[in-house]
């Protein structure tokens, strides 16, 4: 596609298969989809944190985050996910990207070892192993926002002139899409 405007042009599509022969799939696995920042607002020249939170229901029972990635437009300066377990009063970081032009994927399992997140250097990371969240267990995310523009921003796909939260992974075993979305 060609851009015959003078604004900038952004559109892109992803795809991530991994294919394997059926003797190998040992179990299934599903999305999660995770929308925040659905009413936000931050206003022109300032800096703000989107907050949002996903609950794990007793119905959804165990899940095992296997893939996550946060998905933002240009103003987000970070991205971080955390999991507070049910009868927690803290929580764990499970997540942090620093750069919004490259969506950093983070994998867990018990032979991952990821980097650890290091906001000095911008180094993009997150837990190591496996991450097995139970009914009552929350995820949160937090967007820092830095709007550097004379125009409010407010949740929308336009990269330069809007801004998104967002979450997307996949968890097992599922058999069905695990969708949040907060303000």
């Amino acid at each position: 596609m060609e851009n015959t405007t003078d604004k900038p042009l952004l559109k892109e599509a992803w795809v991530n298969l991994a294919i394997l022969p059926a003797g190998q799939v040992t179990a299934d696995v599903s999305s999660a989809t995770w929308f925040g920042g659905l009413t936000m607002h931050v206003l022109p020249q300032a800096h703000g944190i989107v907050t949002s939170q996903c609950h794990v229901s007793p119905a959804q029972g165990e899940r095992n985050l296997l893939r996550l990635v946060a998905v933002t437009g240009s103003h987000a300066v970070s991205v971080a996910a955390f999991v507070q377990p049910a009868a927690a009063t803290s929580r764990r970081k499970i997540y942090q990207r620093f750069d919004w032009s490259d969506p950093f994927e983070i994998e867990y399992g018990s032979t991952t070892n990821n980097p650890t997140p290091d906001a000095s250097t911008q180094v993009s990371g997150g837990a190591s192993g496996d991450l097995v969240l139970h009914a009552g267990d929350k995820v949160t995310w937090e967007c820092e926002v830095n709007n550097d523009t004379d125009a409010s921003l407010n949740f929308g796909s336009s990269v330069f002139t809007q801004e998104t939260c967002n979450l997307f992974g996949w968890y097992g075993p599922g058999a069905d899409p695990w969708f949040c979305a907060g303000p």
